[in-house]
């Protein structure tokens, strides 16, 4: 995974930039967990170091179902961009949190929030890192959809509705993931734009026909 064109900044300035107040406290709990990794207490690591912030982060990956690739090799670019051709883009990805394959092959879908890298007084380096909000199983379903045998998410609600924030490591992202919405009856909005389209509806399929990769990761156990 590679970050591209990234500039410094403030961390408290930042989180109302991207209008995510509970930024600060996730990164702190990502730092607590990454640097006390046996730890019970709560996390009280203080960071007062600069941030730097990316716009793009190329992804390369083993796909051997795609012909396209050179020698099974495969380079896409996430974005979690502001202004991105006059729009905002935040791209899906897929994260690989798991071992068990029964349930969408070990995997889970996040919205990239942030991409950014901070460093780390510990081991003395830059650790790049990804701010998310979670798509979840609606009902905690471990089956694909039974007439479009794709797998069904929506956004993560904390009991308050708002979306909950968490920073993960930028190496847990295996690819991007494409998204298409549930539609339901009626006709949609004549002034609704794509680059509304992950935040309009309730519920989405998990586009499983995207690509062949795509395909094999989750209707397969790739070798």
């Amino acid at each position: 995974m590679i970050l591209e064109r990234g500039y410094p900044t403030r961390l408290t300035a930042l989180a109302a930039v991207i209008h995510q107040p509970d930024f600060p406290s996730a990164l702190q709990m990502f730092i607590h967990q990454r640097n006390h990794p046996n730890s019970l207490a709560p996390p009280d690591d203080l960071f007062g170091g600069p941030i730097r912030v990316f716009h793009s982060a190329t992804m390369e990956f083993y796909a051997p179902s795609d012909l396209c690739g050179a020698g099974g090799m495969y380079r896409e670019v996430i974005r979690a961009n502001p202004n991105f051709g006059g729009v905002p883009r935040f791209d899906t990805i897929f994260v690989s949190v798991s071992d068990d394959k029964k349930v969408m092959a070990g995997l889970l879908v996040a919205r990239v929030r942030l991409l950014f890298s901070y460093f780390d007084l510990y081991d003395q380096k830059d650790v790049s890192c990804v701010l998310i909000t979670w798509l979840v199983h609606p009902n905690d379903a471990s089956e694909p959809d039974k007439v479009t045998g794709m797998w069904k998410l929506c956004p993560e609600h904390d009991e308050n509705g708002k979306c909950p924030v968490q920073v993960i490591h930028l190496d847990t992202i295996l690819r991007g993931a494409h998204l298409l919405p549930c539609y339901g009856e009626g006709f949609l909005p004549t002034d609704l734009k794509y680059s509304d389209a992950l935040d309009a509806w309730d519920y989405y399929f998990v586009n499983q026909f995207i690509d062949y990769h795509a395909h094999a990761l989750l209707t397969t156990e790739l070798i």
